[in-house]
């Protein structure tokens, strides 16, 4: 299955409106996005009766990408009955992703996942029947941190570039420990 594309405020808006929706913010010459999105379809095969998966290139919509203060790819954001329930960025594992899907959908993660995929914590809260589904939904959240957090930037020649700190965007972005996109070919499904 492929993810549905979404290119306006409109059509987000749309998307996200009822249910859950995860939708992957992402650009075409971004490899680490091309693997993170490998692993949505994945996923999305497994679970597109239950939630909406959709992407959005961020190139094509950058004015969306800076009202949602996207400030790395990928990121990919689960929403539910429009409103913002968790934010990725970076790459993520399969079982990130559906840990936190099934954490909204208010079901207890499967018995396939990593046993660390979750902490204790998180399945009591789960089961607990005093919680409410907001409150569970905060509990889950906090659990879930991102994995090195990139942020991209465009050298005067044009050429892409990620980096995991802080650099002087003036300066060299090589020197400075940045990654040139093009050089970031993961292989199909993953690093």
């Amino acid at each position: 299955m492929s993810l549905q594309i979404l290119r306006s405020d409109k059509e987000l808006e749309q998307a996200i409106k009822n249910g859950v929706a995860l939708v992957a913010f992402n650009a075409p010459w971004c490899a680490p996005c091309q693997s993170q999105e490998s692993i949505i379809i994945h996923l999305s095969d497994q679970l597109e009766q239950k939630a909406l998966f959709a992407k959005i290139d961020i190139e094509s919509s950058s004015g969306l990408a800076t009202r949602l203060g996207i400030q790395a790819i990928p990121t990919v954001i689960i929403y539910k009955n429009s409103k913002e329930i968790q934010r990725f960025t970076g790459v993520h594992e399969e079982s990130a992703l559906r840990g936190a899907l099934e954490n909204i959908l208010g079901r207890t993660p499967d018995a396939h996942l990593k046993p660390n995929a979750f902490n204790e914590k998180d399945t009591i809260m789960s089961e607990d029947p005093i919680m409410s589904e907001d409150q569970r939904i905060e509990a889950a959240t906090e659990t879930h941190k991102p994995a090195r957090p990139m942020k991209f930037f465009k050298d005067m020649d044009g050429n892409g570039w990620l980096c995991d700190k802080d650099i002087d965007p003036k300066s060299d972005f090589e020197k400075q420990g940045c990654w040139r996109c093009e050089d970031m070919a993961f292989p199909a499904g993953g690093r």
